[in-house]
């Protein structure tokens, strides 16, 4: 038979029921977890993203929480590290840059049409000449395509080679002798 003081050592120990577990304070809450997303899912609209998730708060009081919890410093450090990794994610580099500028300066919108001269389905079309594309527009008369500008994309090609220079052409204004002939009722 166990006895009361014995039931006490044991349930003393690390994993006792009553006790807690020593939480570390930088970590985040599962209240701060629930807020950052709804601080995302609403825009980065912090009042918004406290009434989403307590229905009942009034605007001042969401505002003043929201406020309070955005200036914890671990709330703060994690909306930034999932602000780095969603631009990492979204980021172009300059090779894939040049080659869509390459893609639009070789774009040729024979590719769509087939063998009778009858517009395929943009589905049909090569990717790249869709990624070429800037507008389609119905017509009376059929669909308009637009193509990226070509030349354009000749030119950024040409720049980013080296091998074409802006020239800028600037003009001068001689304000003084402007002004003297103006007096001089000339």
């Amino acid at each position: 038979m166990v006895t009361r003081q014995q039931t006490n050592r044991k349930q003393s120990g690390k994993n006792a029921p009553g006790k807690r577990k020593k939480q570390d304070p930088n970590a985040l809450t599962d209240r701060q977890r629930h807020f950052i997303l709804a601080y995302e899912a609403n825009g980065h609209n912090g009042a918004r993203a406290y009434m989403a998730l307590h229905p009942g708060a009034n605007a001042g009081t969401a505002a003043t929480e929201a406020y309070r919890t955005l200036r914890k410093p671990h709330v703060s450090k994690e909306l930034d590290r999932r602000r780095q990794e969603r631009w990492q994610r979204l980021e172009m580099t300059a090779e894939e840059a040049a080659a869509l500028v390459a893609i639009r300066a070789r774009a040729d919108i024979g590719q769509a049409f087939d063998e009778n001269g009858v517009m395929l389905p943009v589905t049909m079309w090569p990717e790249e000449l869709r990624l070429a594309v800037k507008s389609i527009k119905p017509g009376p008369y059929g669909d308009t395509i637009t193509l990226h500008d070509g030349l354009r994309a000749c030119e950024l090609v040409l720049q980013m080679a080296g091998k074409l220079k802006q020239v800028v052409a600037l003009q001068h204004f001689d304000h003084v002798g402007y002004l003297a002939s103006k007096s001089e009722g000339r």
